[in-house]
């Protein structure tokens, strides 16, 4: 279910001309990915700042999601992933700018 969030937000970013992470819908998709996945619970400390607004949680539960997929598929091809290096480039703003 997580991944059809994921799947819906890049749509929305990808085909919607006014997208923003601060859209109403679009941060309730990304509640329901953290409820889902649990991770206020299990891992806090990953929603600090700069992943603490909807566009950084989003980019957090990426990476997450990714590096999930890559063990169970045993696709890995570090010995050990830095998500920065995935997110080095993004900007945590709330608007699509």
């Amino acid at each position: 279910m997580s991944l059809d969030w994921v799947r819906d937000i890049r749509n929305d970013a990808a085909h919607k001309p006014d997208f923003s992470f601060m859209d109403a819908g679009v941060k309730a998709k990304v509640a329901n990915i953290l409820t889902a996945l649990n991770l206020k619970a299990r891992a806090p400390f990953l929603l600090t700042k700069p992943y603490d607004t909807a566009k950084g949680s989003f980019v957090a539960v990426v990476v997450i999601l990714v590096l999930g997929l890559e063990t169970e598929t045993k696709e890995t091809k570090r010995t050990s992933y830095i998500p920065s290096y995935a997110i080095e480039n993004v900007t945590f703003s709330e608007s699509r700018a």
